[in-house]
């Protein structure tokens, strides 16, 4: 955890998973950083989910981490959704 501002900020860095390459030691492996920021809108509350760091993976490998995991965080986005509807 790399940032935790209660009901605004929360941000958080991982191991970044590329391919074949990932040595499943995170200390070793590109670091990604991830932010969920929430702000009160007139009709509600929006989120912003932001992941960063793709530019410190290697070429060859960035357009597949960005692909994996956007189609994770659409996912996760609509388990948020079901949750707070709930």
């Amino acid at each position: 955890i790399i940032a935790m501002d209660t009901e605004r900020r929360f941000a958080f860095t991982w191991a970044a998973y590329y391919g074949e390459d990932f040595t499943g030691d995170a200390s070793q492996d590109p670091r990604l950083t991830v932010e969920f920021l929430v702000e009160p809108i007139e009709s509600g509350t929006r989120l912003t989910v932001r992941e960063s760091g793709f530019s410190m993976l290697p070429p060859d490998r960035g357009p597949t981490a960005y692909r994996l995991n956007e189609g994770g965080w659409d996912e996760q986005v609509k388990n948020i959704g079901a949750h707070v509807q709930a």
